[in-house]
């Protein structure tokens, strides 16, 4: 049975990347280009998702920084959605895979999972995705956006490929 698995799963992302260059000509042409870059830092191209996981990254620390700045013995505000996130994440972990691996290992999954969330509650913000440049067709008008000045983190592959290819090299060094 779990070879059976195995040989679906592998046949699904056989059939994914067979279709994925037709998929993303489809997605080119109709909409909007796939690399959309805003700026080189020398060799480094940095796209508009890739500064929408920056912008997450950072508000997501400073958050954290100003929540756990004064903590009280019973928490209130900020520091009470904080511990509360924190909390139901661990036990929901806990509840997975133990209490001696979910010690080892919280920090890690806690943090994709929060870069995550908060990457896609940044996405459902008004302007994300539908301010930018395009072709104009008026002195303060355009046709349709063709660059957005941000994208959701995970309109393209790059987040999702980062985070794999990060997991899988920390595989091959153990």
């Amino acid at each position: 049975m779990k070879r059976l698995c195995r040989l679906l799963l592998l046949l699904a992302a056989l059939a994914m990347t067979a279709w994925a260059p037709l998929a993303a000509r489809a997605a080119e042409t109709e909409t909007m280009p796939l690399n959309a870059p805003r700026f080189h830092l020398g060799p480094l191209t940095v796209t508009n998702s890739m500064l929408v996981t920056w912008i997450v990254a950072v508000g997501v620390i400073v958050f954290a920084q100003l929540a756990t700045r004064d903590m009280k013995e019973v928490p209130e505000g900020a520091q009470n959605f904080v511990e509360w996130l924190v909390e139901g994440l661990y036990n929901f972990l806990e509840s997975i895979i133990g209490h001696q691996l979910v010690k080892k290992t919280f920090w890690f999954f806690a943090t994709i999972f929060i870069l995550i969330l908060f990457s896609n509650w940044f996405g459902l913000i008004p302007g994300v995705g539908s301010v930018g440049f395009g072709p104009p067709i008026g002195p303060w008008s355009i046709e349709k956006v063709s660059e957005p000045l941000f994208r959701g983190a995970n309109a393209d592959l790059a987040a999702s490929s980062c985070i794999s290819s990060g997991r899988r090299e920390r595989r091959r060094a153990s």
